[in-house]
């Protein structure tokens, strides 16, 4: 993790110094820049680099054709740029989106409460089998 942490720090005053766009930094150190599409920014992961919460919150958070700068992630050291940002429109009945959110939320919260209560029961079941 000591290494890691070592080649990050030297990656990210590799970024630094090579410009501040990601055309510049790309053509300086040497690596190709990736465009992704269509990034849904409420989950962890992204694209073939995997899960990283550091690169997902600058994305969340950066503006349209900013460059971000060195950002040092859990998988790496990184840079972006955000070409567009489109918001998705509400649901149309917002009522029915709730109520399945709801009997989802009920289900799961059902099943934990009882495997909760299951595990510190000092209670043996012995449902199906035969003595």
């Amino acid at each position: 993790k000591v290494l890691n942490e070592k080649k990050a720090v030297q990656l990210m005053a590799e970024f630094k110094a090579s410009g501040n766009t990601l055309n510049a930094v790309a053509s300086k150190c040497n690596i190709s820049v990736k465009t992704e599409r269509n990034v849904k920014s409420g989950l962890p992961a992204f694209g073939e680099m995997g899960q990283d919460l550091y690169f997902m919150g600058t994305l969340s958070g950066i503006k349209t054709n900013v460059y971000s700068g060195a950002i040092a992630g859990e998988q790496g050291v990184f840079a972006l740029n955000l070409l567009k940002r489109q918001i998705n429109a509400a649901p149309s009945i917002i009522r029915e989106e709730q109520r399945r959110l709801e009997s989802e939320l009920a289900g799961r919260s059902d099943f934990s409460s009882f495997n909760a209560l299951k595990e510190l029961a000092d209670i043996e079941s012995r449902l199906g089998k035969l003595d």
